[in-house]
């Protein structure tokens, strides 16, 4: 899933900006590809990439060609071997979380809010509930922002608590 997409409007991306995405290189984002078949060794996407469209050839104002990856499909195929976005749970860590036997957690009690974790890392949030219980941790205000107001609606709903 793509959250905080930095090309809400393209519909097709180069090498270069899925490598902005997943926070890689491009060559790495080049290297997935060729291994899950979507490329050819010489860096020439497959046949199998043309004829189940995920990608065009397109040409800069200058003459230059070059081939454009259909941004959500792409994405997807990409993901799926494992290679998540980096907003995205890891699916190691889902398998993880799946797997692990059920336990007791605490009742959370709204409303919700949110405070600096005491770390040196200034970027990392706690979501506390009105008991001070930590119910989450978070990476940026924004995200710990956004999080408070569907905890809260959750719980003056009496869903997930």
């Amino acid at each position: 899933m793509l959250t905080n997409d930095p090309f809400p409007t393209f519909p097709y991306l180069s090498l270069t900006q899925f490598g902005e995405l997943f926070h890689v290189s491009n060559q790495t984002v080049g290297r997935w590809l060729k291994e899950i078949g979507l490329r050819n060794p010489n860096g020439e996407p497959s046949q199998r990439a043309k004829d189940a469209g995920y990608v065009m050839r397109v040409s800069t104002p200058e003459g230059k060609g070059f081939w454009s990856w259909r941004k959500h499909k792409t994405i997807e195929v990409l993901e799926a071997a494992n290679h998540p976005l980096p907003d995205s749970p890891s699916v190691a860590v889902m398998k993880i979380v799946e797997s692990a036997p059920p336990t007791a957690s605490p009742k959370l009690v709204g409303p919700f809010s949110s405070r600096r974790r005491n770390t040196n890392d200034a970027d990392c949030f706690e979501i506390v509930d009105a008991k001070g219980e930590v119910a989450v941790w978070v990476r940026g205000d924004e995200r710990a922002a956004r999080l408070l107001p569907l905890l809260d609606l959750c719980w003056d709903r009496g869903k997930f608590f």
